[in-house]
């Protein structure tokens, strides 16, 4: 891969302060390897996963399989000019001109790509646009991560079908015993190694249960918030790499996908102890989203 020194460098620059997030990592794949080194003894698998907050917000898919091609057309990679190659965190087509990200995402993306399924194929189809412009939403915590989105406005509008996002109808009739999917590019096992050595270049997707957020907040000690969900299932979860990727109520087809969530933060990635990984609500959040993608 073609990560630089200088995008390690700059992750390295930017710390969490918040006891509990400095346990637990964000999910895009710019892994601060002396975050990983600093591990809260309670936490002690914890990894890091995002770009500006890559070393506490790092995510890719443990335990997964390889999408079919061309199944989720609506999938975007963020990429940067340190990191061409492969994406840094995930998003997902939401309007023609809008993209739905993860807020520690932002700071770095140039451009992104949509619809593309293979990485280490320069042939592999999909649509490359420019940004415009990155919208955080305006009570995003970085200590706490709590609201995290961003919107991101393309230079132009794409041909590709946007994914539906959940109107709250979808996620409130969610139980335990129903799948959620998660789809990235990131990391199939948490910690260490080089900053891109164990991203996939192929789109991978992995089947997680629905984790009620009063259980969730027992092992997280209570940092689950109304704007968060959470998935758990042994050894599958999203990893360092997948931040900003969507959480779906998968359908036949992609038409009939419903995106309930954004991937987020976690403690490790697909840990045999109970953490389950933690997304984004988007049902919480939509006059944010309606304000921007409806003008």
């Amino acid at each position: 891969m073609k990560a630089t020194l200088a995008l390690f460098s700059i992750i390295q620059l930017h710390t969490f302060s918040h006891q509990l997030v400095n346990a637990v990592g964000l999910r895009s794949s710019l892994d601060d390897e002396k975050q990983q080194q600093q591990h809260n003894a309670h936490y002690e698998d914890s990894s890091t996963r995002d770009l500006k907050h890559f070393q506490k917000h790092t995510t890719k898919i443990v335990g997964g399989a390889a999408a079919q091609r061309g199944r989720f057309p609506y999938q975007v990679g963020l990429l940067s000019e340190f990191s061409d190659d492969i994406p840094f965190c995930g998003g997902s087509l939401i309007a023609p001109k809008w993209i739905l990200s993860a807020a520690h995402c932002q700071g770095f993306a140039t451009k992104v790509q949509i619809g593309r399924y293979d990485f280490g194929d320069s042939e592999d189809f999909s649509e490359e646009i420019d940004i415009l412009r990155e919208i955080p939403h305006p009570n995003y915590n970085e200590d706490t991560v709590d609201y995290d989105f961003m919107l991101i406005e393309l230079a132009q509008e794409s041909s590709i079908t946007p994914v539906k996002i959940d109107d709250g109808s979808t996620s409130a009739e969610i139980s335990p015993r129903d799948d959620m999917t998660v789809i990235g590019w990131g990391r199939t096992s948490s910690g260490g190694g080089p900053i891109f050595g164990g991203q996939s270049e192929v789109l991978l997707e992995v089947e997680v249960g629905f984790v009620p957020n009063m259980l969730c907040n027992m092992p997280y000690e209570g940092a689950i918030t109304d704007r968060m969900l959470c998935g758990y299932r042994r050894r599958k979860d999203s990893c360092q790499g997948d931040s900003g990727g969507p959480l779906l109520i998968k359908g036949s087809n992609a038409s009939e996908d419903v995106q309930i969530g954004v991937v987020s933060w976690g403690s490790g990635c697909g840990r045999l102890r109970f953490y389950p990984g933690v997304y984004s609500r988007i049902s919480e959040v939509l006059p944010f989203i309606n304000q921007y993608i409806e003008e």
